[in-house]
């Protein structure tokens, strides 16, 4: 049998400018569907419109969690007395835990 390909290592990836672009992204399909939100509602799709604003509001919220997420992940980095290997600390971005993948 082959043997199995070794995992790839894992992005570092600003998850806060990712939640930023589909947040916009669902803001503009709403305020370019509210327009047409009479003849959406005739041809069945009203709810196109409140699924970009659902989409919007919940991107917001998300943005929300994103930023406290990597506070925290930031202040975890930084903390005095941490254990070798855990992060760089000055406030600088270590690299990712391999153990961590898909989380």
């Amino acid at each position: 049998m082959n043997d199995p390909r070794p995992a790839p290592e894992p992005f570092d990836v600003d998850v806060v400018s990712v939640v930023m672009a589909g947040t916009a992204v669902w803001f503009v399909a709403f305020v370019v569907l509210l327009p047409f939100h009479g003849r959406l509602a005739g041809a069945g799709h009203g709810d196109w419109l409140w699924t970009s604003l659902a989409g919007w509001t919940l991107g917001l919220l998300g943005i929300l969690v994103a930023r406290a997420q990597r506070a925290a992940r930031r202040a975890a980095w930084s903390a005095p007395g941490q254990a070798a290997g855990t992060g760089t600390g000055a406030g600088t971005e270590p690299e990712p835990d391999p153990t961590c993948r898909g989380r």
